[in-house]
């Protein structure tokens, strides 16, 4: 069948003028962009199309999301990291949300320090604000940051400790109390507590002034009133 369709669409395309552009069913190019995924690089590299890399499977999800779902796929972990940046160098959006409100940087937070440091970088691109502070506290459909996400000791991670995850996003803005959880009001603090991290405490407490500085070079007032909130416990 989609070999009659691809058929069908490369006829019409030759009858149409050259100055007429041919759009692909966003569906078949999706497939395969997202098969290409559990395929390796090599394939990703050979298939992925920039045009269409942020296209979205009926459950909302990009191929970058099927990259970073441990559950999906499993490989080496060099080969997930490269298939990232492959995705990455290609204009996928970290932040695009699937039918539960889940992102990619959500779903690689408690997984990969490497895929994150990858991923806060382009953050601020993809965000209405263009600030990366806002950007890394995106909430998900429930209302958890990734910082939320990277508390959960319940998955194996591939590289890097818990701390130097945590650590290493609050230092570019992760707010360990933003956006209280929906369900639970529970802040990622909150989170790391009742998962057994408390240890974290005196280990991230140091780093407000870090995440302010991060704020201040960002020049987003809007970020840095909320993190002087959070010196004073309100963030």
């Amino acid at each position: 069948m989609l070999k009659r369709i691809t058929s069908l669409l490369t006829a019409i395309a030759l009858a149409l003028p050259i100055s007429a552009p041919l759009s692909l069913p966003v569906a078949a190019q999706t497939t395969r962009l997202h098969a290409a995924v559990g395929e390796g690089p090599d394939k990703v590299r050979e298939r992925i199309p920039g045009r269409q890399v942020n296209a979205q499977s009926p459950d909302g999800q990009t191929a970058l999301h099927w990259a970073v779902d441990y559950r999906r796929y499993q490989m080496p972990h060099s080969e997930r990291l490269e298939i990232v940046r492959l995705l990455l160098e290609a204009g996928a959006n970290p932040l695009i949300r699937d039918n539960g409100g889940r992102t990619p940087f959500h779903m690689a937070a408690p997984r990969s320090l490497a895929i994150i440091r990858e991923m806060i970088p382009r953050l601020a691109e993809f965000h209405t604000t263009g600030a990366t502070s806002a950007a890394i506290n995106a909430p998900d459909g429930r209302g958890n940051t990734a910082l939320h996400w990277a508390t959960d000791v319940r998955v194996q991670r591939d590289d890097g400790s818990q701390e130097d995850a945590m650590v290493y996003m609050i230092e570019r803005g992760a707010g360990p109390r933003a956006h209280q959880h929906t369900e639970t009001s529970e802040s990622p603090l909150d989170f790391a507590k009742r998962h057994g991290w408390s240890r974290l405490y005196p280990v991230l407490e140091p780093r407000i002034p870090a995440v302010i500085s991060f704020a201040i070079s960002e020049r987003d007032d809007n970020s840095l009133e909320r993190l002087i909130g959070w010196v004073g416990g309100e963030f």
